[in-house]
């Protein structure tokens, strides 16, 4: 699903093979790009039923077999996702969009972002709620172990993203004045996600799918 081009390969060429499908260049692998007002998301993860339309709760899970279409299969262990963190998590895949590369393993590539940002992003005002529900999201996101096997291939996905903060947080109870909107949140998606996003096994889904639903109608409006 990655298309491997020559270590000499043009800026331009890399641009072009983007429009479809992930790129290798050397060391460097890249996602697609997607249009504005888009975020391109794979296939696997949109069709199935791991960002779930009913309320997420705290319940671990221990190797659930996820609901997936087509040949297929996708195995859990973390905690319940739902349609709040597919926005999270595009949100985050969006800083791929352009020039960024994904993370090698073991390298340290990091996007910095703070929360106020992050919050825009989400098209949604900022405030303390929203500081715990944003880090709530990212820290389920994090503990998000996947086991992925496309069409008789494995696919290592240790999770789908990994993530630090640098901010006040010490617990639900903490006090509005030590969450700022200025705190830092540091992730990478590591270029293992890049199998993901063949030509034809990811979608641009629209900010309108992303952000304007909720539950059930969110799902489908992503599918």
């Amino acid at each position: 699903p990655v298309l491997v081009l020559p270590d000499n390969a043009s800026i331009t060429e890399v641009r072009q093979a983007r429009q479809r499908r992930a790129v290798r260049r050397g060391d460097n692998v890249y996602l697609p790009t997607w249009r504005e007002a888009t975020v391109g998301i794979p296939n696997t993860l949109l069709r199935s039923s791991l960002f779930g339309a009913s309320e997420v709760t705290d319940k671990p899970l221990m190797n659930v077999e996820i609901s997936v279409q087509g040949d297929t299969s996708l195995t859990l262990t973390g905690h319940p996702l739902g349609d709040y963190d597919r926005r999270v998590f595009a949100a985050c895949l969006n800083y791929y969009r352009d020039e960024r590369p994904l993370c090698p393993g073991g390298e340290l590539r990091w996007v910095s972002v703070t929360f106020w940002q992050l919050a825009r992003d989400l098209k949604v005002t900022y405030c303390a709620n929203t500081h715990r529900a944003i880090r709530d999201s990212l820290i389920r996101l994090n503990a998000a172990h996947l086991r992925i096997r496309v069409k008789r291939v494995d696919i290592p996905m240790p999770r789908l993203l990994d993530v630090l903060f640098d901010d006040g947080y010490q617990g639900r109870d903490t006090p509005e004045r030590l969450l700022k909107g200025s705190d830092l949140i540091s992730f990478r998606v590591l270029d293992s996600m890049a199998r993901l996003f063949g030509p034809e096994n990811w979608s641009a889904v629209s900010y309108t799918a992303l952000h304007e639903y909720s539950g059930l109608p969110a799902w489908l409006a992503s599918y």
